[in-house]
């Protein structure tokens, strides 16, 4: 058996590909005594947020893939939800290919990661994790999850400590 664990990105802006905003910055940093201290991977997603979360929590990413969390992001546009891509174009959740359509890449991403590996990405990944059946709780952003992998199946997902909450922009 090996253990994961998610660092989930704090407080972002909205927008386009947005950034950590100086709350984030500072959940990341009060996470970091829930870190492994010497993680034998540290794998980031490739939005701008999950770059400043690594930062806030003084890791060097190993790796970076889409697999863990891109740069789209779902946010409330004049009270519809929206999905942002990076270059600010916005397009109807119909009209996009869903979390759903990547879960089993998600999954994969995270059975495969070494033991001990730190994983750096936002609250889709958790919910990537959930639609294919493989944990059941819903993460939130400023936190941090350690799963267990047996083999290639996730037998756990508990949240250690998180300072953020559920977005139900994600949802439906």
């Amino acid at each position: 058996m090996k253990e994961i664990t998610v660092l989930t990105h704090g407080d972002k802006y909205d927008g386009a590909n947005p950034g950590l905003t100086p709350n984030g910055i500072e959940q990341i940093k009060a996470l970091r005594p829930f870190l492994p201290k010497n993680p034998t991977a540290v794998i980031f997603g490739t939005a701008r947020r999950h770059f400043d979360t690594g930062k806030a929590a003084g890791l060097e990413y190993t790796k970076v893939t889409s697999a863990v969390g891109d740069a789209d992001s779902a946010e409330a546009v004049e009270g519809k939800k929206m999905i942002v891509l990076p270059d600010g174009t916005l397009v109807e959740p119909a009209k996009y290919t869903g979390l759903g359509d990547s879960a089993s890449v998600a999954v994969k991403a995270v059975v495969n990661a070494p033991d001990s590996a730190i994983i750096v990405s936002g609250r889709p990944l958790g919910l990537m994790l959930k639609i294919a059946g493989q944990i059941s709780i819903d993460f939130v952003s400023a936190a941090v999850y350690r799963i267990t992998v047996d083999k290639d199946e996730i037998v756990d997902c508990i949240e250690v400590k998180a300072f953020g909450e559920f977005d139900k922009t994600l949802q439906g």
